[in-house]
């Protein structure tokens, strides 16, 4: 990247200065991590935003700011749980310190690493769900079920005796309509995605 591409990219005027640098990257990283923070994290979805954060990254180089780009680099600790209020809880404590992590960053390089584990996290959560062909194409991936009503949900089936995945995969103790259909949206994630 050149100082004009840099320039170009940042939406910089002719005689910018280091105020204006900083206030477009400031925009710049809160609309991306709005974007990152109100979606489903699916890799194919994020995958061109991830790559205009590592521009911004080179557009800050070649202009020649002095950034610290080093952070700590902690891997996800995502534990499944034999029962399914468990790995659900587990997956939701995990996602809601990523997000967090990711709201309170500044670093474009923190941001792309906390969003690659955000993306990781619910493929590994979705694999839980995973059963061969039990989706429509009309299933929508990218449209989270509401986490309450998922919740209650899995309650509800914990009071039915259903309590493991295996018990959901193979329809015991007829599980509610909302766990179907987030099995159905997480297996076309698991598989697709």
């Amino acid at each position: 990247m050149t100082v004009q591409e840099a320039q170009i990219f940042l939406k910089l005027e002719e005689n910018w200065d280091f105020d204006d640098v900083m206030d477009t990257k400031e925009s710049f990283l809160f609309e991306h991590k709005s974007f990152f923070l109100s979606k489903a994290p699916i890799q194919k979805m994020f995958d061109s935003r991830l790559k205009k954060i590592f521009s911004l990254k080179d557009a800050l180089d070649v202009l020649k700011f002095d950034f610290n780009y080093e952070f700590e680099q902690q891997e996800i600790n995502f534990e499944n749980s034999e029962s399914i209020l468990g790995t659900f809880q587990n997956y939701n404590s995990v996602k809601q310190k990523l997000k967090f992590s990711i709201l309170n960053s500044q670093n474009p390089l923190e941001i792309h690493y906390l969003v690659s584990q955000l993306i990781k996290l619910e493929k590994n959560y979705a694999e839980n769900w995973f059963v061969d062909n039990c989706w429509e194409e009309t299933t929508l991936v990218s449209k989270e079920l509401d986490p309450m009503g998922i919740l209650k949900a899995i309650k509800e089936y914990e009071i039915s005796d259903g309590k493991t995945f295996d018990d959901l995969k193979n329809n015991r103790n007829n599980p509610s309509e909302i766990l179907i259909s987030e099995m159905k949206r997480l297996s076309l994630l698991s598989k697709k995605y």
